[in-house]
């Protein structure tokens, strides 16, 4: 499975801001069965 984005954590928590920009809900709506978060690997949450 390819998915064309890659989130960052800020855009996937914006919908919750707020005043949530309307544009980033509209691109959301419109491409967020095509897109993912990285996960942190351990060594990450270590530090």
């Amino acid at each position: 499975m390819t998915l064309p984005y890659l989130l960052d954590t800020s855009i996937v928590s914006a919908p919750m801001a707020k005043t949530p920009d309307p544009h980033i809900i509209k691109r959301l709506e419109r491409n967020g069965h095509e897109s993912a978060i990285g996960l942190a690997d351990k060594q990450s949450l270590r530090n």
